[in-house]
């Protein structure tokens, strides 16, 4: 993080973790950077996860994909959190705070797990547009991080077409069904 943003870390917060204290304890001696504890065991850690993780089981299930997409819906949600404004840093976004400026992708933000289209051209007799699944964006790249169920294989894209029925689809689910949690 100093790195990308040029601004010295000055403190790390762990939680009070009996077998990594000794290491966390050396890092700080080696480095500059300070070492807090927090009194109670795992708590500051359970409690940042745990809303992170049930909206994965739902991106997950919005998309029903298998729970070893987990890693996709999981850095999803992040990018999401860090892009929506906050009462605890008046009304602004953690990546505008942390990086000073504000958030300018909300273009590229899609509904995890709709279907994606985009032209393939494998094979001359094969259709030319195929359906994935939409699971990230692609760091550091412009372009989206598709699922080809197909062929059970991850394929990348900067020229995919959203199915936006689906995002209609999915607000009539969840007014049925009463899930509004994500």
């Amino acid at each position: 993080m100093e790195k990308q943003t040029g601004r010295k870390i000055k403190v790390l917060q762990f939680d009070h973790v009996g077998e990594y204290i000794d290491r966390f304890l050396q890092f700080s001696q080696n480095s500059s950077i300070g070492i807090q504890f927090t009194v109670g065991k795992y708590w500051v850690a359970k409690e940042m996860n745990r809303p992170l993780l049930k909206k994965v089981q739902y991106l997950l299930s919005n998309a029903q994909l298998d729970k070893l997409f987990w890693a996709e819906p999981l850095e999803y949600a992040s990018h999401l959190i860090n892009r929506l404004s906050s009462n605890v840093i008046r009304g602004k976004t953690s990546l505008n705070i942390w990086l000073g400026e504000v958030t300018q992708d909300y273009d590229f933000l899609q509904v995890f797990g709709c279907p994606a289209y985009f032209s393939v051209k494998d094979d001359k007799l094969n259709p030319r547009v195929k359906k994935f699944v939409f699971l990230a964006f692609k760091k550091n790249l412009k372009g989206y991080k598709l699922w080809d169920s197909e062929n059970k294989k991850i394929v990348l894209s900067r020229y995919v077409i959203f199915d936006d029925t689906f995002v209609d689809t999915l607000k009539k689910t969840r007014f049925l069904t009463g899930r509004n949690n994500v």
